[in-house]
């Protein structure tokens, strides 16, 4: 009788006046062990941080480098100043860029386009441009 008294878990029934079995397993967790502490500490960024310490110290490169984005800047000026001199504007040289990249298009599909005419007809692409009379190099 004694057995039946007690409920599952191990509980006395008629101590306790209650047949609700009670969990004597941890709860299970939603994340490994361990990772708690990862889940609140600050983002840490894989960049290192330059502090302004490291950058006094190195005056005189950041001085040279500076110098050489100035004569950069100088010889782009001067060159822009020489193409307007000859006539070109930015207009022309914005239609003439857009032409290029057309064209690079359509020579990239062109290429892709013999490359699987090469592979159909089991050749290399350099036997089927030789055979259109095509440059390999253009």
């Amino acid at each position: 009788m004694e057995e039946e008294s007690q409920a599952v878990g191990g509980v006395d029934s008629a101590q306790h006046g209650s047949t609700t079995p009670v969990c004597r397993r941890r709860p299970l967790r939603r994340t490994p062990q361990g990772f708690s502490k990862l889940l609140g500490a600050k983002f840490k960024s894989p960049v290192p941080r330059v502090k302004a310490a490291a950058w006094q110290g190195d005056k005189e490169s950041l001085r040279r480098e500076m110098d050489s984005v100035r004569d950069r800047t100088a010889a782009v000026d001067l060159e822009i100043g020489q193409l307007t001199a000859q006539g070109c504007s930015p207009d022309e040289l914005d239609v003439h860029i857009r032409k290029l990249h057309d064209y690079n298009e359509l020579k990239d599909a062109a290429q892709s386009l013999l490359g699987q005419l090469a592979v159909l007809r089991g050749i290399t692409t350099r036997d089927l441009y030789s055979n259109y009379g095509l440059d390999v190099e253009d």
